[in-house]
């Protein structure tokens, strides 16, 4: 091979390193980020549904309040990325006032959205968003490896009674048997974020020898469980 040949080659492979490294930047600029705004001041109000279930304990309580969460603030965090401060407040009923009720942390971090619930971290989302798209959501704690995936975007559905559209749902955990059922899944609108978020983690057994109807569906015959519901308030986003 002559050394002009040889040279000519070398410039062309620089040239597309080069190309590649600014595809990639632009498309990390580029991403759309709506599913998962975050802006200083900005808040969602939820109406909560909790249900605990102990059959044997005869326990059947339903506990219903309200759930603010506001991005109070911004800061640089210790890993060197913007981080945002989440308080969560609780109240009753609307004639009730706000408690402060814990505080959480959300970052973005390139192409991934981390959420520090309760001190632990989980990847609600990666961009961009692609339909039947999986990850670990349990990648940045010690948890159990879980994936997430994207089942649904673009969608339209009825949630706390009113319709909604331009939907993403991201299910986390789809798991059922004849005596378990474990389903966790959250529904993000554009431009909104957050406004579903469902959990059940149920179980069916014989109680004193008494067999179960496994006909029945689970919801109907629960021995011991738990079933969250967390829904947007559409007066207050």
């Amino acid at each position: 091979m002559s050394f002009k040949k040889y040279k000519i080659l070398i410039l062309l492979f620089t040239f597309a390193i080069i190309s590649c490294e600014k595809d990639d930047s632009n498309n990390i600029e580029n991403i759309d980020y709506s599913y998962y705004p975050i802006t200083v001041g900005n808040y969602l109000i939820y109406d909560i549904t909790e249900i605990n279930i102990d059959k044997p304990l005869e326990i059947y309580d339903t506990t219903k309040y309200q759930l603010k969460e506001i991005v109070e603030s911004e800061y640089m965090g210790l890993s060197g990325k913007t981080e945002y401060r989440l308080e969560r407040y609780i109240r009753l009923n609307e004639t009730s006032s706000w408690q402060i009720y814990d505080i959480w942390i959300v970052y973005i971090d390139n192409n991934i959205v981390v959420k520090v619930e309760e001190n632990i971290s989980y990847v609600k989302m990666t961009f961009p968003v692609v339909d039947e798209n999986s990850w670990n959501g349990n990648s940045f704690n010690t948890l159990d490896k879980t994936d997430y995936t994207i089942t649904g975007i673009n969608y339209s559905d009825s949630i706390n009674s009113n319709y909604l559209d331009s939907l993403l749902r991201v299910e986390q955990i789809n798991e059922e048997s004849l005596i378990d059922k474990k389903e966790f899944y959250e529904v993000y609108m554009k431009n909104v974020g957050l406004v579903e978020k469902f959990e059940i983690n149920i179980n069916s057994q014989p109680i004193n020898g008494e067999p179960i109807d496994i006909s029945v569906p689970i919801e109907q015959r629960i021995t011991v469980g738990t079933i969250y519901k967390q829904r947007i308030n559409t007066n207050y986003y």
